[in-house]
């Protein structure tokens, strides 16, 4: 039924349609925060499109018409990487008007993540090669987006400074995780991740934790070229 879904996603004029790639749910922690990092992406992703933001999609679930394909061009942007030009090519096409989503249970792919912290991290290393390419405003939004995330938790040493104020941080953090699960819970059931639902708050502290770690490793990266 994935076609079918997809392709109905092409009214008239739109000429993308982004879906959501999940991962197969399997036993282990590393399974859960792969899958929780992939949500998270795809609630941001999904969420920008339906408010004519279309920044970027995953080459897991992707359709666009033959005719933008070749009116941008393809991948022809591109052909100095190896890896993201399906997620470049939505950022470079995608416009308020042509963009439409699909989240339909019958719509969504499913993939089978990483095993091991290594082989997962040699992913993302490569995945985030390829945000130095996106247009100045996604980096703009995206850097905004992060930033946000830990301006809060660092915020919070703040309120540490006296006994008052430290005892707010609990009350802080309650009303944090009750906002956190009202807004995801929506998109928890949508998209078919609802065990991933009450873990959120923990799984985002252990990502906002791991990701520098991943630019750094990105920093000593030297991809593979494309050779004639």
């Amino acid at each position: 039924q994935w076609l079918k879904e997809m392709a109905m996603g092409f009214a008239v004029p739109k000429e993308i349609v982004l879906g959501y790639g999940a991962y197969e749910k399997e036993k282990g922690f590393l399974n859960k925060l792969i899958r929780f990092d992939a949500f998270m992406i795809a609630v941001n992703y999904l969420s920008g499109a339906i408010k004519g933001n279309a920044y970027m999609g995953v080459g897991r679930n992707l359709a666009y018409t033959r005719e933008l394909f070749y009116k941008e061009k393809g991948f022809s942007n591109h052909y100095h990487i190896n890896s993201g030009d399906d997620d470049l090519f939505v950022n470079q096409a995608a416009s308020k008007e042509n963009t439409n989503i699909c989240i339909d249970k019958n719509a969504i792919t499913y993939s089978l993540a990483k095993k091991t912290f290594r082989d997962w991290r040699l992913q993302k290393v490569r995945h985030l090669t390829t945000s130095p390419l996106y247009s100045p405003s996604s980096k703009t939004k995206l850097a905004f987006s992060y930033f946000s995330q830990y301006y809060f938790y660092f915020s919070l040493f703040a309120l540490a400074i006296t006994l008052k104020t430290l005892l707010l941080i609990p009350i802080i953090l309650v009303l944090k995780m009750i906002f956190q699960l009202i807004f995801l819970n929506k998109a928890s059931k949508k998209l078919n991740e609802k065990d991933l639902l009450f873990g959120s708050v923990i799984y985002e502290l252990i990502l906002l934790f791991i990701y520098p770690i991943f630019h750094i490793a990105k920093m000593f990266n030297k991809p593979n070229k494309w050779t004639n």
